[in-house]
């Protein structure tokens, strides 16, 4: 299956920020708290297909995620 790592992940659009939001399904309530700022476990981009892309690679794996965006900022906005 080709998005099979897509399972169990939240996307929600904000149109107030313009960008896409993602989270795992038991953090879905991050998605709309203010909490969510300051959580790294919510990605966000301006282009959802970044986020799935990132979720692929890293099998949607949280250490993965958190080994790839190692020198990041914790929120991923991707122009």
């Amino acid at each position: 299956m080709k998005n099979e790592n897509l399972y169990g992940w939240v996307f929600v659009y904000n149109p107030y920020t313009e960008l896409w939001n993602a989270a795992r399904r038991e953090d879905y309530s991050l998605l709309f708290s203010a909490i969510s700022k300051k959580s790294d476990k919510v990605l966000r981009s301006r282009e959802v297909n970044t986020l799935i892309e990132l979720i692929n690679k890293t099998e949607g794996k949280a250490t993965k995620i958190a080994s790839l965006l190692k020198n990041q900022v914790k929120h991923v906005i991707v122009h």
